[in-house]
């Protein structure tokens, strides 16, 4: 499964669609994308799914997941909010009764110390960029996820975009690139040498969409097999970001674990 953020429309939809189901917004507006993605993936999933929030930053998804009654989540980051972010966040977070900062380990998530084969789902929402190695990242996510495991990125993107102008700017004390198609093709030429295979559209559809389809029952994941080079790459409409004098939109990938 591969997405774009088209248009500044759907980040509206989404907050709206939230909103309606009671669930925690993201501080980031556009963000609220990402997680109406998550939700409509995990629809239908045990709540006893061992779950991973690599990048865990504010700890907004851990907080998502906690409220959609997931049991077993996880979170790890380089570092935990400082004390006067933290106090920020709790008066954000306290409506839901639940302190995010708890879930989060300090550590790197490309060598972390979780179990091999331990979860069945992760997620990595805006994290890639910021400098983290491609094939060491896919190399653990690979060993921490049981076969059949699905992993959710998402990233900064501009299918044209030319990276060599961000290789000066950091965003958090890190290295930021905006990915482009050429880039993009890589990274799933990368994620298949670890047996991380591209998952299918329909699974980011809602279980009644998917079982009007036909295509793919409830709990089944089918797995784009063809030559990664002919993947499609959705297209680019609408600039939904300008941050330090670049205009771009964000991409998000499932990728499935195969033996």
């Amino acid at each position: 499964m591969i997405q774009v953020l088209k248009e500044s429309s759907q980040v509206h939809t989404s907050i709206q669609q939230l909103s309606r189901m009671a669930l925690p917004l993201h501080v980031t507006a556009q963000k609220n994308w990402d997680h109406k993605l998550l939700v409509d993936l995990l629809e239908g999933v045990s709540k006893e799914t061992k779950i991973l929030d690599l990048g865990s930053g504010d700890g907004f998804t851990l907080t998502l997941l906690h409220h959609l009654g997931y049991k077993q989540i996880f979170g790890i980051d380089y570092a935990k909010p400082r004390r006067s972010r933290r106090e920020t966040l709790r008066r954000i977070f306290r409506p839901f009764k639940f302190d995010p900062a708890n879930l989060i380990t300090i550590g790197d998530i490309c060598r972390t110390h979780f179990p091999e084969e331990s979860f069945e789902w992760m997620t990595c929402i805006s994290v890639i960029e910021h400098g983290v190695d491609l094939a060491v990242f896919f190399e653990e996510v690979a060993r921490l996820l049981a076969p059949g495991g699905r992993l959710l990125i998402t990233f900064d993107y501009w299918h044209d975009f030319d990276s060599s102008q961000t290789q000066e700017i950091q965003i958090f004390d890190l290295p930021w690139k905006i990915f482009n198609e050429n880039s993009v093709r890589k990274m799933i030429n990368l994620a298949s040498e670890y047996c991380l295979e591209i998952a299918d559209s329909s699974l980011c559809m809602t279980k009644a969409a998917r079982e009007a389809k036909g295509s793919v029952s409830s709990g089944e994941l089918k797995t784009v097999r063809d030559n990664h080079q002919m993947t499609a790459i959705p297209s680019c409409q609408q600039a939904t970001v300008s941050y330090s004098g670049f205009e771009y939109t964000f991409m998000a990938i499932v990728f499935e674990k195969h033996s």
